[in-house]
């Protein structure tokens, strides 16, 4: 029996985009649980320091560079601040099976993390479902 994981995301996550990408080599299932991390972090009273901090952000994005290297995965983010998270969130909980949910999720974040895109409208993101092969009318309505 294959041990199932709960993934608990937010696209706007280099860390989790690493984590994800391993998680997907590994002989697991993977429950995907997209989520806003922001409002986890408001919620227990932390902040996110590598925002906030710019000796921290610059030191994240060297670690992250050096996380990209040894698992071996193009790393080149868009800017967070323009791509809308949450929207990218839905599309996968609109998503009519689980492997249509993995897809999705590894076709967003490889266009954040990996090539740059913004997607910070309905149509971007829908842009990035069609590429999987998937229907994307279905979701259109779901994102907003």
């Amino acid at each position: 029996m294959t041990q199932l994981i709960e993934f608990f995301y937010d696209f706007r996550s280099p860390y989790s985009y690493m984590a994800y990408t391993q998680l997907r080599e590994m002989d697991v299932d993977i429950a995907l649980r997209p989520m806003k991390i922001l409002k986890v972090m408001e919620l227990v009273g932390n902040t996110p320091t590598t925002i906030t901090c710019k000796a921290k952000g610059r030191y994240s994005r060297v670690d992250l560079a050096r996380w990209a290297q040894r698992y071996g995965v193009p790393l080149n983010p868009s800017d967070m601040r323009t791509n809308d998270g949450e929207a990218c969130s839905r599309a996968v909980l609109a998503a009519q099976s689980p492997a249509d949910a993995a897809a999705i999720t590894l076709a967003i974040y490889r266009a954040i993390w990996s090539e740059g895109k913004r997607l910070a409208t309905a149509d971007d993101i829908l842009a990035q479902i069609a590429a999987t092969g998937i229907e994307p009318g279905p979701f259109a309505e779901r994102i907003d």
